[in-house]
């Protein structure tokens, strides 16, 4: 690493570098605060569980730990969004967490690191280093619209998942209502000495048209009370 007279780092991959290295130094700290800040910030919405509150710890050192090494590997670095970040999104959804509370979340840790390195510029003697501080705080900038993409995507992703589920539950709830009325019949046409359905059962039949969503299948194929008696 160059250093300059004063002992300090030269160039902008020295500056990086040295930052980064006192930034690890302070990381369970740096991890811990923007927990707490995110928490305050944007508090629960009285429905995430003990899973969400454990993944949201462990989403933020993961992401912090992302952010160091975007800082340290400069802005042209595009390493992977980090799976604890993408996981707790799916769990943001899931536990009713809207899209913007988890936007601001990503948006509230960020600006707290980016107060941590400045301070940390300060102590080191960098804040004359204008240029590199520049191009510090654009890496931070591309580092959380990339983040913020990620899982704002995967957010998306998982709230429609949960409505099409939601969807065919619903459908298979109408779909048993509406052949509860055919019971009766089933023991009718398909009972011993009947021709009807030849033993077919009326609602195992309905269920599959309904299943497929063909109700012109239903309609052609249900044999009508005065069918059976001819």
């Amino acid at each position: 690493m160059s250093r300059n007279a004063n002992g300090r780092a030269s160039s902008l991959e020295d500056v990086r570098a040295d930052l980064v290295k006192r930034l690890r130094a302070r990381q369970p700290e740096i991890e811990a605060a923007i927990l707490v800040h995110v928490r305050a910030s944007y508090g629960s919405t009285g429905s995430e569980d003990a899973e969400y509150q454990a993944g949201l710890g462990a989403a933020v050192a993961a992401v912090v730990d992302y952010a160091l090494t975007g800082i340290e590997q400069g802005e042209e670095w595009s390493g992977p969004i980090p799976s604890a970040a993408i996981t707790q999104a799916r769990r943001a959804a899931r536990n009713g967490v809207n899209l913007d509370t988890l936007v601001l979340r990503c948006i509230a840790g960020h600006r707290l690191l980016g107060e941590f390195v400045m301070d940390d510029a300060d102590r080191s003697g960098y804040s004359s280093h204008a240029h590199a501080l520049r191009q510090l705080h654009r890496t931070q900038e591309s580092l959380l619209e990339r983040l913020t993409a990620a899982v704002a995507s995967e957010h998306r992703r998982e709230v429609e998942r949960m409505g099409r589920s939601t969807d065919r539950h619903c459908s298979a709830r109408l779909s048993l209502r509406c052949l509860s009325p055919w019971r009766d019949r089933d023991r009718y046409w398909s009972g011993e000495g009947h021709s009807g359905l030849g033993g077919r059962s009326w609602s195992s039949a309905l269920a599959r048209f309904v299943w497929r969503g063909d109700i012109v299948g239903v309609a052609r194929w249900a044999p009508s009370a005065r069918d059976h008696r001819r």
